[in-house]
């Protein structure tokens, strides 16, 4: 499963509506069925000819995908000529299902904030959540973040309906390499003159980054929370890297071969204490830990 299905997933139980998103179907359906009246404005009679910066309709609608750009070995984006704005048409009624007692409604606003790693800077599926959360009739505020926030991953895949995604903008504050104890502490509260401090009682080095070996400014959790508390919803993808310290030989661990279930010891205080102090700032915020999931 994908990370952006099991996202989808785990928001099933806040929205009305949500989809299996089945990407084999075309984006632009045959029909021009709307189960939200006033919303459709979404053309499906293009003509030939028609043209929107420079990039033909016909091509958008059968989801031609224009040539890419390519460096260091990523195919990352499409040439900027194309930075397209087009909106993507709601769900027909056979693509979603409906729920009763959800806690957000069809037409309401969402502000969708994101915490974590590598996986928001170098992977589309917060861009692509956006999206279906816009094709089931929300309406997607930006979130007013304050902590060197980012609205865009930096290099990514390119998808056949990209151009439907790329324009949207989703705050977020993502770090390469970081794991869940880099995003839940206040600086380095509990650090020792040795620079080390205690999580989950294993010693854990106090410095960010891969192997712990990279940047030694403090972050604040109650500063992240600040941010999240701006939202309605905050996805938390921080603790992804935990279980991937064998690469660096266990730096942060002082050596000690720490992986897999193990690992857990360490991410669960830090995930708690994150949550927790989302919480404070504000309750009301539905925070969701994303699932991750190695085959």
């Amino acid at each position: 499963m994908t990370t952006t299905k099991k996202a989808i997933l785990c928001f099933s139980a806040l929205l009305v509506v949500f989809t299996g998103c089945d990407s084999t179907k075309p984006l632009w359906p045959e029909s021009n069925e709307c189960r939200f009246k006033g919303k459709c404005d979404i053309r499906h009679d293009v003509q030939a000819g028609e043209t929107f910066e420079g990039i033909s309709l016909l091509q958008h609608k059968s989801v031609v995908v224009p040539k890419q750009r390519y460096w260091k070995g990523v195919v990352s984006g499409l040439p900027l000529k194309t930075l397209r704005r087009l909106k993507a048409p709601l769900f027909m009624s056979s693509e979603y299902k409906e729920q009763q007692g959800a806690a957000i409604m069809p037409g309401n606003a969402i502000r969708l904030y994101g915490l974590g790693a590598s996986s928001m800077l170098w992977m589309n599926w917060l861009e692509e959540l956006h999206l279906v959360l816009l094709r089931l009739g929300y309406s997607m505020l930006e979130v007013d973040a304050k902590v060197k926030p980012e609205f865009h991953p930096r290099s990514v895949q390119t998808c056949d309906d990209s151009m439907y995604f790329e324009h949207l903008r989703t705050a977020r504050f993502a770090r390469i390499g970081w794991c869940s104890w880099d995003f839940s502490n206040e600086g380095w509260s509990g650090c020792g003159t040795d620079s080390y401090r205690v999580i989950g009682g294993q010693r854990v080095k106090c410095q960010h980054g891969p192997g712990c070996n990279n940047s030694k400014e403090p972050t604040f959790a109650t500063k992240f929370a600040e941010d999240a508390a701006r939202s309605d919803i905050t996805l938390v993808a921080t603790w992804f890297n935990d279980d991937q310290q064998r690469w660096s030989n266990f730096e942060c661990f002082e050596g000690h071969e720490i992986q897999d279930i193990a690992s857990t010891k360490l991410s669960i205080p830090s995930l708690l204490n994150t949550v927790r102090t989302i919480h404070a700032a504000n309750p009301k915020v539905w925070v969701v830990v994303l699932e991750n999931i190695r085959r």
